[in-house]
């Protein structure tokens, strides 16, 4: 099905990024309906999914990759380092 793994990757960063519209749409339907600020750091970690995504499908698609395999891998990390940190914040901010 799949012959080369950078067609795995855009395949599963597309989905990724489809959940992640729907995901960040809900909740920033939410976060209007509420007003929870904690809702809002949700939303904004599926806006870096989506970046993430895009990023991944980009460098994917460009011949050559405009950015080196492994400065993708650190890059796409630190995406993932946001995205943690921005669902994090909402369970430490609970308390407060």
């Amino acid at each position: 099905m799949f012959q080369d793994p950078g067609d795995l990757a855009m395949a599963t960063s597309t989905i990724v990024a489809a959940l992640a519209i729907v995901m960040g749409w809900l909740s920033l339907r939410s976060y209007h309906a509420t007003g929870n600020v904690r809702i809002l750091f949700v939303a904004v970690a599926f806006a870096v999914f989506i970046l993430k995504a895009l990023f991944v499908v980009t460098n994917e698609l460009a011949d050559p990759h405009f950015v080196d395999h492994h400065v993708a891998l650190y890059i796409s990390g630190l995406f993932d380092v946001v995205i943690v940190l921005l669902l994090f914040v909402p369970f430490v901010a609970r308390g407060r």
